[in-house]
């Protein structure tokens, strides 16, 4: 017995082109930083010029794998001071969310609990300024800050434990200028609501459009953020801003 071949209404076939991934958002001329001036920009503007925007990125918060030996993290939990995550068992942190494989185009090493993220500003670029409502002049220094990291241990200690625990930090902070070299911060501050702040000095670094972009990376306490700034979406009337 042969089965009837039904054939599909068209307009089956006309939906599958929408189930293709879609685009990436790009930044470019077009968005509102370029076309406007800061006092004319809405509350929703700033709000996405402060956490999705070329001058802000939202990060992974993982267990750094370079902390781990023999199924624990390195230290046990508060590792360098910062309050890390709490002992690996069965290959998975405990008092945590179940441990999710990391997007693609990440090491596979790096793996993120649930919903855990940070945000990444560059916070001494021109845009950042004007919302941060701080001085037009441009400063010594780049400044980059993390929001959502954990810093546990650093709101209880002492002012003297706090300035060992960010001095033993600032050498885990990295600005890596591919081909050209690695930087770290010549300072480091943790702010009262518990944002940590970094600064990277200018003269020392000098970023450039032809260096195309810099990967900001954070160590400390078992856990690791990194951040990528792309320089072709960080210019701004023809300057690169940072």
């Amino acid at each position: 017995m042969q089965t009837e071949k039904i054939p599909l209404p068209r307009r089956n076939f006309l939906v599958l082109p929408l189930l293709a991934p879609l685009p990436l958002l790009a930044f470019g001329k077009g968005d509102f930083w370029e076309r406007k001036q800061p006092s004319d920009w809405t509350d929703e503007e700033v709000q996405r010029l402060l956490t999705k925007s070329p001058w802000a990125k939202e990060a992974i918060l993982a267990m750094d794998p370079s902390n781990i030996k023999g199924g624990t993290v390195e230290g046990g939990p508060g590792g360098n001071g910062m309050g890390g995550p709490p002992p690996v068992r069965g290959g998975q942190p405990t008092g945590l969310p179940p441990v999710q494989n990391v997007p693609i185009g990440r090491s596979d090493k790096m793996q993120d609990y649930g919903n855990m993220r940070c945000t990444v500003r560059w916070d001494s670029a021109e845009p950042m300024r004007a919302v941060l409502r701080q001085s037009n002049v441009e400063t010594p220094d780049y400044v980059i800050s993390v929001s959502g990291f954990p810093t546990m241990k650093m709101r209880n200690a002492s002012p003297e434990e706090r300035a060992a625990m960010l001095e033993d930090m600032r050498a885990t902070v990295n600005l890596e200028v591919k081909d050209r070299a690695v930087f770290h911060p010549n300072d480091i501050k943790r702010e009262a609501s518990g944002s940590l702040v970094m600064r990277f000095s200018r003269a020392e670094t000098k970023l450039v459009p032809e260096d195309k972009d810099v990967l900001f990376t954070l160590r400390a306490g078992g856990f690791i953020v990194k951040a990528r700034f792309v320089f072709k979406e960080m210019m701004l009337k023809g300057k690169l801003a940072v």
